[in-house]
């Protein structure tokens, strides 16, 4: 191969470059809202919560809470955004609070994720599992 053709061919590459990396964040943002989009739970207690995706920002509603009908629908977890592989930042309502404070959520493994909020000088750790949907009314009558 000449020099001029090694020149072009550098030069080709550069010109792409920009759209290949923005091709590659693409591909890297979707996939990482794949693994958190779904139902999710707290180990040990009651309350789903589901979590979707719209434009890189994810948001999180209640979509089970035993005994707590007010809360259905309630947003939840609100701007999420992955920060990382695996790791996503966000805010979660703290209902004492009446307010929204910072949160990140680690994705452990495919049906485990660790949310930690943080608020003033405490942060407090709490691990969800992926669940099932549960089946509404409308679709049980279905059946």
């Amino acid at each position: 191969m000449t020099y001029e053709k090694l020149g072009r061919a550098a030069s080709l590459g550069r010109r792409l470059l920009p759209y290949l990396s923005v091709l590659c964040l693409t591909v890297l943002a979707a996939s990482a809202q794949a693994d958190l989009t779904g139902h999710w739970s707290p180990e040990g207690r009651s309350g789903v919560v589901s979590i979707a995706f719209a434009d890189d920002v994810g948001e999180g509603r209640v979509a089970s809470a035993d005994g707590r009908e007010e809360a259905l629908g309630r947003v939840m977890l609100r701007k999420l955004k992955a920060s990382g592989e695996d790791r996503w930042g966000g805010e979660l309502y703290v209902a004492p609070l009446g307010d929204f404070a910072p949160v990140t959520l680690n994705l452990l493994e495919p049906d485990r994720l660790r949310m930690t909020v943080r608020l003033r000088m405490m942060k407090r750790t709490v691990y969800w599992a992926r669940v099932e949907p549960a089946a509404s009314a409308a679709d049980e009558a279905v059946e």
